[in-house]
Parts: C-alpha cells; structure tokens; sequence
C-alpha cells in the first residue's frame, strides 16, 4: 500500500512539473521574443499540440535545452532557428545572437573546403553526416568540432531543418596526437636500435617486434628465432610463462645460441628479460584491474665477440699443447735414450759383479769397466735431471664435450690438410667428469693424431673420423673416436700401449709414446682406455671416465 502511495505521488509530481513546463511554452508562444523566427513559433506550436500515448513533444524540448551536446535547428539553407545553452557556453555566441545567423560564423579557413563540399553534398541527399571542422568561437579561438548533421524531413518526404550537434574534441585531438607521437617515437627509436627488441605474451606468441628481430628471422629463413630462445631459457623460465610470470622470474645478460640454419653458423645473444603488465583491453574487462603480463626481451647480439673469445681461447690452447707437445717430445726423447742406455749398463754392471767373484777386476780392465760404469751413471743422472717436468694442474669438474671442441678448434687445419672428414656427434648435455683440463685435451690430440696418421698406413681407402659422446644409465660419461683407417690387429691392442712400442709401417722409426701417455693420463684421471673390437676395417677407441676422481688425487697427489 505504501509503494502504491509513492509511486502515485511520483507520478502527480511529474505531471506538475510538465504543466508547468506546458504553461511556459504557452506563454513563450503567447509573447515570444523580439525575432524568434516564426519556423521555431511553428515547431513548438506542432509540439504542443502532439498527443498520444507516448511522452508530450514539450518533454524532447526539455531534453534538448537541457543537454550538454551543442545543438542547433537550421533551415535548409544553414540559417540558425534554434539554438541550446550548451551551443551557447560552447561557441561563446548567445542565444539570441546566433539567431537568423547562418553556420558558417563558426567556420574557420583551417578547414579544407572539400570537407563542407562533402557535409552538403551529404545531407541534401537525405543522409546523415559526421566529422571533424576546425571551427572558430566568438572570441576567435579554434577548436576541434566532431560533427553530428542529420535532416528532418517531413511528412511529404521533403527536408525541412537540419539538425547539428557537436562537441569540442579538442583536448582530445590533442592526447591522441601526444600519444601518437610518443608512439612513433619509440617506435622510431626501438626500430633504430642495434639490439634483437620483443614483446611476448605469455603463451610465447610475438605481441611486437622490432627491425632487428625482423632481419633475425629473414636470416633464419622466416622461423621464429623466439622459439629458440625460450628453449635456451628454459632452465631459468621453464617451460610455462604464465608460472614464470607469476614468479616473476626475470633474467639479465643470458647467453644464447641460436642456430642459423643451413650451412650458416651459429650466432650468439646476450638476452635480458623483464616483465610488464599490460591493461587487459576486452570490453568484459572495462571496470576491471585485470592486466596482462608480457614478456620484454632484449637480445643483443655477441657473435662477433664470442668468435674473439672463441679465438683467443683456441690460440691459448694451441700454445699450450705446443709446449706440452714439445715437453712431451723432449720427456719421450730422454725416456728413450734412459731406456737404451740403461740396458748396456745393467749388463756391464752384472759383468762387473761376475769379475768381482772371479777376482778379475785387477789391472787396466777392471779400471777401464769401473770408469765406463761411473761415466754411465753420470750420463744417467744428467738425462734424468735435463728431464722436464710435468706442470701441475688442478683437478676440476670439466665438460668433456668442450675439451674436444677446444681439441677440434686446434686440429682443424690438419684435418682440412690431410683431407680429413669429422663427424662429431656429441650428446648435447652432459655430466660434468673430474678431470685435469689440460691432460684430457692432450689425450684426445693424441687420439685424433692417431687416427689422421693411420690413413697413412697401407690399406687405407676413406678418410672418415667419428666422435661420440653419451651418458650411460649409470651416470658415467664415454668417448669414442672411431676412424676408417686400416685398424689395429687384436693380437696387439694390448700392446700399442706399451712404452715405445710402434706399429707404424709408413713411418717406422716414430716413437710410440702417444698411448702410452693416453694411458697414463686416464690412469692418473681413475678411468680407462681400451680399443674396441670394431666390423670391417679401422679402429674405434672407447674412454670411460670416472664419476669421482681417485682417492690419490683427494689425497693431493699429483702427476
């Protein structure tokens, strides 16, 4: 009962209020202003006497004076009839002023006249138009007008007013115009950059890009080269950017390498990654906070630096193993002649022994084979002491698998020189070995070197090398070097890695240190070394390295 009560009174409140607004149209009509056109006298007249179900014409009226859209009724010539408060505060012309003026006192010369060829062209065929004037105010300020103008026609068909809305977009305009600036800007300066620049969504798709990533996968024949970066990422981004944004896990100067495709070589980036948060721009998310994230990625590309490094790396380890190389040819050297001296002398030394119980070292021979004997040992002595030192060398956790890239990097040219085809195939991860650097990188130069001298040898056809690296179920970490010379006969892969021993028929008076010392290193490193039996023709040799080093190394020996 008591909803009823105030709907009721709602309802008598604003019927009150439109006789009061009826009265004062009446009264307008009764003594209208000085000038009013007699076209508006007839349009509030026809509104008065509108009837119907719907609401009173004078209500519309109302809405019009009352809005805050400029709005004005013109005849068909663009004479001005009707104009509200709001086209007043608007342009700065007063109502009463713009009557019987035409439009075009808001026109300003800044505005193309094909623009008002248009407007007209446009309303005259009964069509609404819209767009944007520079307009002018009283004052003689400009302003940006978004113009609505559309025809009111009458019963008969024919146009009778037009009816113009507008508003200032000014201001509007003007942040349009800063943002569009300030976006091409960037744009302009992100595009100049020297530097791979994107911006991804979490689901890895490319939001923006700039130039340079443009050229990056033009290189890389139109795949995306993101694709490969989160791959490399992986072990700081995981596989899922929505957790890694949520963790908000970032990164800085990340190595990269990307490989080119085809015979290109590989290329290298310095990537950092930071995450913005982006307004969420579907209409469901207006009144929302909801934003979402993107991944900004900076790459800068450090192939030409990384080949420096790569060469000064190579050349370092090239001098290096030329001194061990030396150093090693100097130790075989001096082991050789301690070996061939050594034997006479033990054999005058027994002789010397046999006189001695005979009691025949009196006179010249027993003083001759006594001074022949001291002059030995002294010659001993001086070859032992000329003998150079092994460098020590710490034992560190070493990937094999860069030991023989540095190996391969000082090879090269010998292999390019005997015609040497490499086929390395190395598991792209793997376990870290404990190990001395340097004496791995001259057991696998001792390795390859035997297998570039084997093609040498008669029954020789290809020249092919091959070199695997894998882990084993348990952990453990195996090379093999494979060659396709003429293989060693099973009677002696025992003994190739005896001291001194030589097989080779191309060159017989070589001195057969080299596995030997492949032996001693992988002794000394707590692994093993063995020649495998291989089908068909060549040589395969298979290194097992150890998980932990030897107990003498964690003791603190040395070589």
């Amino acid at each position: 009962m008591t909803e009823q009560l105030t709907d009721t009174s709602a309802t008598t409140a604003i019927e009150d209020e439109l006789d009061v607004t009826t009265r004062s149209l009446a009264r307008f009509l009764a003594e209208p202003p000085e000038g009013t056109p007699e076209a508006v006298l007839r349009v509030i007249e026809s509104a008065m006497r509108t009837s119907g179900d719907g609401l009173p014409a004078h209500v519309f009226f109302e809405a019009v004076e009352q809005q805050a859209v400029a709005t004005s009724i013109t005849d068909t010539a663009g004479n001005i009839l009707y104009a509200n408060p709001a086209f007043e505060r608007l342009t700065g012309y007063g109502t009463r002023e713009v009557i019987g003026s035409n439009e075009s006192i808001l026109s300003d010369k800044a505005t193309p006249k094909e623009r008002y060829v248009d407007l007209w062209q446009t309303i005259t065929a009964g069509r609404t138009w819209t767009g944007v004037l520079v307009n002018r105010r009283k004052n003689g300020e400009r302003y940006l007008a978004d113009l609505t103008v559309l025809p009111v026609i009458g019963a008969s068909g024919d146009i009778l007013y037009y009816l113009g809305m507008h508003r200032d977009i000014t201001e509007v305009h003007r942040l349009e115009q800063n943002l569009r600036n300030q976006k091409a800007l960037v744009e302009t300066v992100v595009d100049a950059a020297p530097v791979v620049v994107v911006l991804l969504d979490t689901t890895g798709r490319v939001i923006v890009d700039n130039h340079a990533y443009k050229v990056l996968m033009a290189d890389m024949r139109g795949r995306e080269p993101v694709d490969e970066i989160l791959r490399a990422l992986e072990p700081i981004l995981g596989s899922d950017l929505e957790e890694a944004r949520a963790t908000h896990r970032e990164f800085a100067n990340f190595e990269v390498r990307i490989d080119a495709g085809g015979a290109a070589e590989p290329r290298w980036f310095s990537c950092s990654g930071t995450w913005v948060e982006r307004p969420d721009t579907a209409i469901e998310e207006y009144f929302s906070t909801n934003a979402r994230g993107g991944l900004l990625l900076v790459a800068n590309e450090t192939t030409a630096e990384r080949k420096r490094f790569e060469q000064g790396k190579t050349d370092m380890v090239r001098a290096l193993m030329a001194e061990q190389h030396m150093v090693q040819g100097m130790r075989e050297v001096l082991s050789a002649a301690l070996f061939k001296l050594q034997g006479p002398l033990n054999q005058l030394a027994a002789m010397r022994s046999m006189m001695a119980k005979s009691e025949c070292l009196e006179g010249p021979a027993g003083t001759a084979l006594d001074e022949v004997l001291r002059t030995g040992e002294e010659a001993l002595a001086g070859l032992r002491k000329a003998m150079p030192e092994r460098r020590a060398e710490a034992v560190e956790p070493v990937n094999v698998n860069e030991i023989i890239r540095d190996v391969l990097g000082v090879s090269v040219e010998r292999f390019l020189k005997e015609g040497v085809v490499v086929d390395w195939k190395p598991q792209p991860v793997l376990p870290a070995v404990p190990a001395r650097a340097n004496a791995l990188r001259t057991l696998i130069k001792i390795l390859l070197d035997n297998a570039i001298d084997a093609f040498r040898e008669p029954g020789s056809f290809e020249r092919d090398v091959q070199i695997v690296t894998r882990e084993t179920a348990d952990g453990l970490v195996q090379l093999f070097i494979e060659d396709s010379g003429p293989g060693i006969p099973e009677d002696r892969r025992r003994t190739v890695f005896e001291p001194f021993f030589s097989g080779w028929k191309a060159s017989p008076g070589r001195a057969g240190m080299g596995l030997a010392v492949a032996q001693q290193v992988m002794t000394d490193q707590g692994g093993t070394i063995a020649i495998e039996r291989k089908e068909g023709t060549g040589c395969r040799v298979r290194v097992d390295f150890a998980a932990t080093p030897p107990l003498w190394i964690n003791a603190g020996e040395g070589i």
